[in-house]
């Protein structure tokens, strides 16, 4: 089913910033917590509430989603509050896109099958926003060292 897929692809991505982060090493040296530890630390908490408040085999339910979107959104002032500089920036693009998909679930009632007529704007937006998740997804791996 392509709105199954569709919204996947884009949980995955949404997922590798948020909720997988807390796959992160528990183990982090003292030397690499260095001004990204805020950022890091942050990341770090919201990604284990997020996973301890879903499995991602059940958020296709409609309350699956409403409770997926509901916590990146009430984690957005924490993790923009904590970033900086550029990271800064590219975090409000890709909470950008989270407030658009979660607007549109929130027209087609929080139901997949219903999501179609909003596509076109999904995947244009998601493809401008493309570039901000693949360095937030680096930082996370570079920085923070999370495996995402």
């Amino acid at each position: 089913m392509r709105s199954l897929s569709f919204h996947a692809a884009a949980l995955a991505m949404l997922v590798a910033l948020t909720v997988g982060a807390s796959v992160a090493n528990a183990g982090q040296s003292p030397a690499s917590r260095n001004a990204s530890a805020s950022l890091c630390s942050v990341s770090r908490v919201v990604a284990t509430q997020l996973a301890r408040a879903t499995a991602l085999n059940q958020t296709a339910t409609p309350a699956g989603l409403k409770k997926v979107y509901g916590a990146l959104e009430s984690a957005k002032p924490a993790l923009i509050g904590a970033a900086h500089g550029t990271l800064k920036t590219d975090l409000r693009r890709v909470f950008g896109f989270v407030d658009l998909v979660t607007s549109d679930l929130k027209k087609a009632n929080w139901q997949l099958a219903k999501l179609a007529p909003y596509f076109p704007a999904l995947l244009a937006k998601e493809k401008a926003v493309e570039p901000s998740f693949k360095r937030l997804n680096a930082y996370y791996r570079t920085k923070c060292h999370f495996k995402v």
